[in-house]
């Protein structure tokens, strides 16, 4: 069985079936949900719906409200669910 795991990436069916590259950093188990609900964030990668964002120094499993958002987008959290958080894109973001 390990030979198969030494071997089978560097197949043609192997490569359709792991991943080719390592996401960098970690997103955060959301504990306190609620306390993040109005805050603001930025994304860090493309949401379509799902990706992540950063909130405050922390990166988050999200999805959209509803439709796409793109890399570097300002948003806003409005919401939980079991698995990640809610946002909406802010149209107009305060620039400090």
């Amino acid at each position: 069985m390990a030979m198969e795991f030494k071997f089978l990436p560097k197949t043609k069916f192997g490569h359709a079936m792991f991943l080719k590259a390592a996401s960098k950093g970690r997103s955060v188990v959301v504990q306190d949900e609620d306390s993040l609900i109005g805050r603001h964030g930025v994304t860090l990668t493309k949401l379509a719906p799902g990706g992540s964002v950063k909130v405050g120094s922390q990166h988050y499993d999200a999805r959209c409200e509803e439709g796409f958002l793109e890399k570097d987008e300002a948003v806003e959290i409005i919401g939980h669910d079991e698995f990640r958080l809610i946002v909406r894109r802010l149209h107009n973001p305060i620039v400090a």
